[in-house]
């Protein structure tokens, strides 16, 4: 079964977007091996390029090893549903340890973050809150392998 990760940094703080990750990570069960990863979010460090990089070693040290790495960034790529059913299909026969879908905090992500990447999806062209970004993210991948699969859930 493939192994999905959400690494995030800091936490998700709103009870209704805690609520919404936890059971799209419960549907997912059904298609892959789910894990939520949070890293700690580097509030004291007061120079933002020190911060992305501290969190970004974090995010990437969190990440599984050999997984095929996947960062949502508003430069990414825009992809439908069925697109990106598509591309995890790709993706799964790429990365035989996983994928590991990577969101930042509020200030994003660093360079060294960028330049592992494997590829760079965006949600959108409207931004919306980091925690908000994982609830739509899983969503869309529980999407994705529905389409796969054929459910009812993507009508």
């Amino acid at each position: 079964m493939l192994r999905i990760e959400l690494v995030t940094v800091g936490r998700t703080r709103e009870a209704y977007l805690a609520e919404g990750i936890a059971e799209y990570g419960k549907r997912l069960g059904r298609y892959s091996q789910f894990q939520f990863i949070e890293v700690k979010e580097r509030r004291g460090v007061t120079d933002p390029p020190q911060r992305l990089r501290e969190e970004g070693e974090m995010l990437l040290a969190a990440c599984g090893k050999g997984s095929w790495k996947i960062l949502l960034a508003p430069e990414g790529a825009m992809v439908d549903s069925r697109e990106l059913a598509s591309l995890l299909s790709a993706w799964e026969t790429k990365a035989a340890k996983g994928i590991s879908f990577i969101i930042g905090g509020p200030d994003g992500v660093g360079e060294e973050v960028r330049r592992a990447a494997d590829q760079c999806l965006s949600l959108s062209r409207m931004t919306f809150t980091h925690e908000m970004a994982r609830l739509i993210l899983l969503e869309q991948i529980y999407r994705a392998f529905s389409i796969r699969s054929g459910s009812r859930y993507h009508r």
